[in-house]
């Protein structure tokens, strides 16, 4: 996944303003998932004062 592919799920989760959305993953396992998501939501939180998340 590329960067471009998690601003744009951003977009989707947070274009109307509503909370609580729920986005899955559909890729092999050892595909750097985790690490991936795990990267986008710190550098995300650490420049968007609005920006929230919970992961699993």
């Amino acid at each position: 996944m590329e960067q471009k592919d998690f601003e744009h799920m951003y977009q989707a989760l947070t274009q109307d303003g509503r909370k609580g959305h729920l986005m899955t993953f559909d890729a092999p396992t050892g595909s750097g998932k985790t690490y991936s998501v795990t990267h986008f939501f710190s550098g995300a939180s650490a420049t968007r004062a609005e920006f929230s998340c919970f992961f699993l």
